[in-house]
């Protein structure tokens, strides 16, 4: 049975020009429906600790044509990056609740490519805030 659960997320308002400043983002909440498919091999996370990188601001300029490594961001849409999260459910072996994982903060496709597991032995020797 889904769980109903309040999801924020930080919305790109437009393309940025420059440094990105607080009023270029907004916080939006919705709600969500925790459910992993039947059969599906993902995993459901809590994201404890978001990356805020200064090459998101690539991202979040106006696409043009010269060639490029980034995607750009939406405007209107949430912002995707990485971050420290926690296992809350899992379709696939190699996860189980509770682990501390490191990858994409928006909707993974494939958890082995998208999240690595954080080992007890490197997660004790610095605070997830550094990952």
């Amino acid at each position: 049975m889904a769980r109903t659960i309040s999801n924020k997320q930080i919305v790109l308002k437009d393309y940025v020009t420059g440094f990105p400043k607080a009023t270029d983002m907004e916080l939006k909440v919705t709600e969500m429906h925790l459910m992993l498919p039947r059969g599906f091999d993902g995993n459901i996370v809590k994201n404890l600790f978001l990356s805020c990188d200064p090459y998101l601001r690539g991202h979040m300029s106006k696409p043009s044509d010269r060639p490029t490594f980034v995607a750009f961001y939406k405007p209107g849409l949430p912002i995707s990056g990485y971050g420290v999260s926690r296992v809350l459910e899992s379709g696939n072996p190699n996860f189980k609740k509770g682990d501390f994982v490191w990858g994409e903060y928006l909707v993974p496709v494939d958890p082995l490519k998208s999240h690595f597991k954080i080992q007890s032995v490197v997660a004790a020797s610095a605070p997830f805030s550094d990952f």
